[in-house]
């Protein structure tokens, strides 16, 4: 028998891209997926298999078991103060982790484990000396317990004891920022088997409930329906509901005024309370925060566009930046171009854990604004990991770009910022200025936007002008800052006034392109922000930067 599970909203979308991940499956139809019944045998285990393989590494276990070589390798006799602090620090972690409760209720479960790990946890001690003493002298105990965390880690490396201590680690880790309260996660299953519990609450009702199916006769007089697929249920007692996963719905046992007479219909089928176990699997996860697309115009590409990897990422922002980038890869530009307008946008979806009210943020990406980001992803490259410090902390040059793009926003705001930023500080990379103006003049309304050879120019006037000032630089700060304002509120009769006795009073022309130009409203602030890079940035040079064609 095949269960045709349908993709619908980002919830069950999540869920079925990570149910398909611990398959290690793609799917064959664009819009459901058919899984075949022997695809549950021991469904517990690729469950668990598939989040050791994807956060192991950012574990506890390994954290320690990671240590083993340097451990190891570790010369007592030439071991320095730095080396000492190290191994307590090593010490530390392995004792507060082997005595944790979820370690020490995990060691029962693991088969055949003879060696009481809580116990070797709890003797291990710091290695401490006294002032007159040198690392030399306290080397014998230095090899006791080098000697003691090698025997823990060789412990904590076999198969078995790898396995539950890692399951454990993954469920408190990752899953536990998704779901709770029941299965492994319910508040007196902490010291059972974490297969056993979740084959018991997801998977045993869904073969009771696929044997129940068979018999279509009885099934087709079940009168309760689920209510987020069409399977029948036979009766509110055998349903579910979804209040265990974390901050997603109305938790009917506590607020009943929700629904009609106070009575909850929000019933759903075993399948789908199985299937939303794997919505952890669809995100993925780094340090708290989870992403996932929201690509639905066919489960392979959501498949594909959330195929991100962990490898190198270092923060949060890389890893958002890595899964744009997959939806830029994924859907090339002639893709775009070809797609309707009728096309459902996609939606970023953030999980964030320190957020206990509202985890879940979204944010949708329109056509339009994909093509923004299709045309400018050399630029956008540029500017991460590039950081403006202001007096509140750091402006990241590539969460703020982006995220003025999702919001529909233009870059002048920004440009102000870092134009004033740089008037007060030592920031005067005008080079990235000059990309998020290219970046700004891209996002513009045609009839607005402007050849990126005129930015250019406007940019040079703006250099020449500068070096007008050369014997006079006091009074530079002051043109810029009232150009500054003006430009800011959009007020072209000030910026006129001020542009034109800054040039008299060098005895120069106003450039005739700048009077011509101004009076164009559309194209005031690209005009004039140009302007304000030359004037404020000096010589730079835009390096490598081959304007608008750059990225088309």
């Amino acid at each position: 028998m095949t269960i045709r599970i349908e993709s619908s909203d980002w919830l069950k979308n999540a869920a079925i891209v990570g149910f398909m991940r611990i398959l290690d499956k793609s799917a064959t139809h664009p819009h459901y997926v058919e899984i075949d019944e022997e695809d549950l045998v021991d469904f517990e285990q690729k469950y668990f298999q598939y989040f050791r393989n994807t956060y192991t590494n950012f574990t506890s276990w390994s954290k320690i078991v990671e240590q083993y070589s340097w451990i190891d390798l570790l010369a007592v006799e030439q071991m320095t103060e730095k080396d000492l602090a190290n191994l307590n620090k090593m010490i530390e972690l392995t004792k507060k982790c082997l005595t944790s409760n979820s370690y020490v209720n995990t060691y029962p479960l693991i088969p055949d484990l003879t060696i009481d790990i809580k116990d070797l946890g709890a003797k291990l001690k710091k290695v401490t000396k006294r002032k007159a003493e040198t690392v030399l002298d306290i080397q014998v105990d230095i090899q006791l317990v080098r000697q003691q965390l090698l025997t823990i880690i060789d412990i904590l490396k076999q198969p078995q004891v790898k396995k539950y201590i890692t399951s454990r680690n993954v469920i408190y880790d990752v899953i536990t920022h998704y779901w709770g309260s029941v299965s492994f996660l319910h508040v007196k299953a902490n010291v059972k088997d974490m297969f056993e519990t979740y084959h018991d609450y997801f998977l045993a009702p869904l073969h009771r409930y696929l044997e129940e199916q068979k018999d279509q006769k009885k099934y087709a007089k079940y009168k309760y329906q689920c209510s987020t697929c069409n399977n029948k249920i036979v009766s509110a007692t055998s349903a579910f509901d979804l209040t265990w996963i974390i901050k997603t719905g109305v938790d009917s046992a506590r607020k009943s005024s929700h629904y009609w007479n106070y009575q909850s219909d929000m019933f759903v089928c075993p399948v789908c309370n199985f299937l939303y176990s794997c919505v952890p699997a669809g995100f993925t996860y780094f340090k708290g925060k989870g992403l996932f697309v929201n690509e639905n115009s066919s489960i392979k590409t959501m498949q594909s566009v959330n195929q991100v990897s962990l490898q190198k990422v270092t923060n949060f922002a890389e890893l958002e930046e890595k899964s744009y980038y997959q939806i830029l890869d994924t859907l090339e530009q002639a893709q775009v171009d070809k797609m309707s307008k009728e096309i459902q946008n996609i939606q970023i979806v953030k999980l964030d854990k320190e957020n206990t009210v509202r985890p879940y943020t979204f944010n949708n990406l329109s056509k339009e604004r994909l093509d923004i980001m299709v045309k400018n992803k050399k630029r956008i490259e540029k500017l991460v990991g590039k950081f403006v410090k202001t007096d509140e902390g750091f402006l990241n040059l590539y969460e703020e770009v982006t995220s003025r793009i999702y919001q529909n926003r233009n870059q002048f705001d920004l440009l102000y910022k870092l134009l004033v930023i740089g008037r007060k500080s030592d920031f005067s990379n005008t080079h990235y200025m000059y990309l998020i103006l290219l970046i700004s003049n891209s996002s513009q309304k045609e009839g607005k936007r402007m050849d990126y050879r005129k930015i250019n120019e406007f940019q040079k006037l703006g250099i020449q002008l500068q070096e007008a000032y050369k014997d006079s630089p006091n009074k530079l700060p002051g043109i810029t800052h009232r150009l500054l304002n003006a430009t800011k509120v959009k007020n072209e009769h000030r910026f006129t006034e001020t542009l034109l006795n800054a040039y008299m009073s060098k005895g120069k022309k106003v450039p005739l392109e700048f009077i011509e130009s101004l009076h164009d409203q559309s194209r005031f602030q690209t005009i004039a922000y140009a302007f304000l890079l030359g004037l404020q940035g000096g010589n730079e040079k835009n390096k490598g930067d081959k304007g608008e064609n750059e990225n088309e």
